[in-house]
Order: structure tokens, then C-alpha cells, then sequence
């Protein structure tokens, strides 16, 4: 097709009504130095845009479409896009579409892709920003938004300027809880297992942190002068407060909000921003991610409470506990072996499972007993697949417990398990009665497990059970909260 032709083609589709006035008026000031290549790509991108806009319409006629209901746009062609078809309206609002889309199906790996390809492409467009600032800003709000949605696989140094430049939009958007993410990005590398350097390094980027909280200069407790409100300096100012420094709570948080000067003056919804930021720091500073993070920074204290503990103080290296909570290599291994024997067994039929562990947990042979390895397997297996609640709502499994509170004078907790048969006291009976009781390992042996199989619990997203196993640095050893 002659170039004339091809112009003149996509004039006609520059003048459709899916077309943004600003769009059209740029793509014509572009197109007398537009190529044959690149002329024939954009009439081909716009004729398909423009047939799945009519025939959506068709089925939608008569409903206002919101920003996240434009007409979606796969991944791979996202990914085939030429940079300056950014600067479309309609492309940004196919990528919201798409973005909202990943999320709501929790595309973790094809987000990392579309932020891939979307920096890449904004860096190939220095000008957007000057030429078409609204687009530029709704691309900057696309990118923080996949940035928190992809938190957990984040580079350090992005998740460290995340922190540094945007916690409000992380702490008071309603459509995630950064918590959650923070405990995903160190769950995913151990970190509070291998030495809790990138908790310690988020730490940093918060207190960096140059977001303002109010309109009013800061008095700083003991000190002349005055201060911007940044984050930056609200915490300063809090850990200012308090003059024994230690493991702060709800109390603390309430407490700075209403007796701190600087705080008093703010409006309702700072106040309430605030107590948000230093629930929030709190949690970072004094929360273990893992149900493991009693062993590097952490001990316990009473039964649940849990501080930081000083470097000297460390009984254990970061390697020797790794090695412990992993146990042998060659159990490990034979464990991973029975595990994928155990899924091709199941199949398609995840009821099997419970079964399984039944069947390997009362052998039918007299006098056999149940093997470690085997039913370390099938529970690994179990809490991969969900179904460890579905153990404790089993009658046979049940009944078993019940004997087992009996045996151990524990007849309120016979009552309990009826009425609340997966409360996380029942599943740490479950597992003591399972490898205590029935294969007869130590409290330390059996704890170690547990530990294993709760962090599978959730990496499958169920964290009901997070906090009923510890580990304890000065023993070395690992036990149950009771």
C-alpha cells in the first residue's frame, strides 16, 4: 500500500470516537514524518483496538465504562508495544484494565513482567512528562501501584525508594495491606532467618522518609528550633519520647498521638494517618516476619511477646540456624522424595490426602509403626494443598485428639475442639499428638517440623497458625507456644 494511502487510512481512524482529542491532534502533527513501517503498525494497532471497542459496545450498550473496564489488553501485546503508544489515552486505560486484572487474579510473575516492559518503555519517553503530564502522572501512579503489588520480588534498592518516597499511598491505600506485604517480601528471603539485613535496610528508607504529616513546623522534644513535618521527623520525635527504648505497642502509639505536642495540633485525619505510620513502624521494627524470627533477633518473652535482641547476645550465627531448622540433608531429601510420590498418589483427588496421613498414622499391619519420613511427606503435602483443616474437621482425627486430651487431663480442651475444632491450639495438638504421641520424637524434633509446615501454610497465603511454634536461641532448640 502506497504511503499516501496508508496516511490517509489512519486519518480515518485518528477521527473514530475511541480516539482522545489530545491523541489525535498529536499522532497528526506526527504523521508527515511518519514511516511506511511505522504508519502500517499503527493503523493495524488502531483497526483491532477499534473492532474490540465496537463489538464491546455492542454487548455494553447503554453502561458507562469505568477507568478499569476499558476494553482489555493481553500481556504479550503490551509487551509488543512500540513506546510512543504510551502516549494513547486509550492505552493507558487498557493497561489499568490489565493491571487490574493481574491483581485480581494475583499475577505476581506476569506483573514483574508489565513493570518490566513499562519502565522500559517510559525510560524511552523523556519528553511524556512535558508533552502529556496527565498521562505521565497516571503512569507514575501504575508504577507505584505494581511496585506494591510486586513488593515481595522487588530489587532492594526499588523496594528500599518505594519506602523512602511513597508509604502514605502504601499505608492508606485500601485495596492492599502493606503489612502483609512487608511479611511476603521477608517470608520469600528468609530474612529473619539469614541475618535481617533487608528488614533493617527498609527500616532505614522509612526513617528517610520526606512525606509531610500536617502543615506545621515540628518542636522537637528537648531541642531549639523547628522542623519540616516529614515522616522522617515525626518518628525521631517518637523515639524521643518514650526514654526507655524497648518493644513499643498500641499503647505507646495512642499514647505519642495524644500527649505529644506536635501531634495535638494536627487535623482528625493526620492524627489518624499518624497512628497509622507508627502501627505500621512498630511492626516493622518489633514483628517477626517467620514464625522463626525468635532466632536471630528475636526471644521470647512470656509466651507470645517478642524483642529485639542485642548482637551480643546471639548465641547462634544466622548459618548454624539454618542448618538446624533444615535438620539432615539426607532426611530432607528422602522427605522431598516421598512428597512427590505422595502427589502422584493423590492426583486430581485432594480428599486422598487426609486418608493418607490416617492410613500412615495407625498402620493396618500389627505391629508396624508409622514412618517419620512418610508422614512428614503427606503433612508437608497437606499444607501445601490446604487440607490441614481438613484433618482437624475429621471425626477419626478428632477422636484420636480427644483420647489424647483425656490421656493428658485436658478435658476442657475435649469441649473446645468441638466448638472450634481448627482454633491454632487444636492444630499444635494435632501435630504434638502426630509426631510426639504417635512417633514418638522430642518436643524439639517435632517443633522443627512444625515450623516447616507451617511456613508452607503460609506461603499457600494461610497464616492462621504463624504463631505457635518458636525457636529458642539460648537452647538451640525449637518448641511450641503453648
Amino acid at each position: 500500500m502506497a504511503q499516501a494511502e496508508l496516511k490517509e487510512q489512519f486519518k480515518n481512524l485518528l477521527l473514530s470516537p475511541f480516539v482522545a482529542e489530545s491523541e489525535r491532534k498529536k499522532w497528526l502533527g506526527l504523521l508527515p514524518e511518519m514511516t511506511n513501517e511505522e504508519l502500517r503498525e499503527m493503523v493495524s494497532l488502531m483497526d483491532e483496538q477499534q473492532k474490540v471497542a465496537l463489538s464491546l459496545a455492542e454487548k455494553i450498550r447503554g453502561v458507562v465504562l469505568s477507568p478499569v473496564s476499558a476494553v482489555a489488553m493481553r500481556l504479550e501485546d503490551f509487551l509488543a508495544l512500540p513506546p510512543a503508544q504510551l502516549a494513547n489515552q486509550t492505552t493507558l486505560e487498557q493497561v489499568k484494565s490489565l493491571v487490574f486484572e493481574l491483581e485480581k487474579d494475583k499475577e505476581v510473575g506476569e506483573a514483574v513482567d508489565l513493570l518490566r516492559r513499562l519502565l522500559e518503555m517510559l525510560n524511552k519517553l523523556p519528553t511524556l512528562g512535558r508533552d502529556e503530564p496527565e498521562l505521565a502522572v497516571e503512569y507514575a501512579s501504575i508504577v507505584r501501584r505494581l511496585r506494591y503489588f510486586v513488593f515481595s520480588t522487588l530489587p532492594d534498592e526499588d523496594a528500599e525508594e518505594l519506602l523512602r518516597t511513597n508509604l502514605r499511598f502504601g499505608i492508606e491505600s485500601g485495596e492492599f495491606d502493606l503489612k502483609e506485604k512487608i511479611v511476603d517480601r521477608l517470608s520469600v528471603y528468609s530474612d529473619d532467618i539469614v541475618g535481617g539485613e533487608r528488614r533493617k535496610k527498609m527500616i532505614s528508607a522509612i526513617r528517610e522518609n520526606e512525606e509531610k504529616i500536617g502543615g506545621g513546623a515540628l518542636e522537637p522534644k528537648g531541642a531549639g528550633g523547628k522542623e519540616d513535618p516529614t515522616i522522617r521527623n515525626w518518628l525521631r520525635n517518637y523515639e524521643l519520647f518514650f526514654e526507655k527504648p524497648g518493644s513499643r505497642g498500641a499503647v505507646e502509639e495512642a499514647t505519642f498521638a495524644n500527649q505529644d505536642k506536635n501531634a495535638q495540633r494536627l487535623s482528625e485525619a493526620d492524627r489518624d494517618f499518624l497512628l497509622k505510620l507508627l502501627n505500621f513502624y512498630d511492626y516493622l521494627m518489633f514483628q517477626p516476619a517467620l514464625v522463626q524470627a525468635t532466632k536471630t533477633f528475636y526471644r521470647k518473652i512470656g509466651q507470645e511477646k517478642m524483642i529485639p535482641k542485642e548482637a551480643e547476645e546471639i548465641p547462634v550465627t544466622p548459618e548454624d540456624i539454618v542448618k538446624i531448622y533444615q535438620g539432615s540433608p539426607v532426611e530432607e531429601e528422602a522427605v522431598k522424595k516421598e512428597e512427590k510420590e505422595a502427589a502422584k498418589l493423590i492426583g486430581e483427588n485432594k480428599e486422598k490426602i487426609k486418608n493418607l496421613v490416617y492410613e500412615n498414622i495407625f498402620p493396618k499391619t500389627p505391629g508396624k509403626a508409622p514412618e517419620k519420613i512418610k508422614v512428614t511427606a503427606l503433612l508437608r503435602v497437606a499444607a501445601s494443598e490446604q487440607k490441614l483443616d481438613a484433618l482437624l474437621l475429621d471425626k477419626r482425627f478428632q477422636n484420636s485428639l480427644v483420647d489424647y486430651f483425656r490421656k493428658e487431663n485436658r478435658e476442657q480442651d475435649v469441649g473446645g475442639l468441638k466448638v472450634n475444632p481448627t482454633a491454632p491450639q487444636y492444630f499444635v495438638a494435632l501435630l504434638r499428638f502426630i509426631f510426639e504421641e504417635q512417633l514418638g520424637l522430642a518436643e524439639n524434633e517435632a517443633a522443627r517440623i512444625g515450623m516447616q509446615i507451617v511456613n508452607i501454610l503460609k506461603k499457600a497465603g494461610n497464616k492462621k497458625y504463624n504463631n505457635t511454634v518458636y525457636f529458642d536461641e539460648a537452647k538451640k532448640e525449637f518448641g511450641w507456644v503453648k
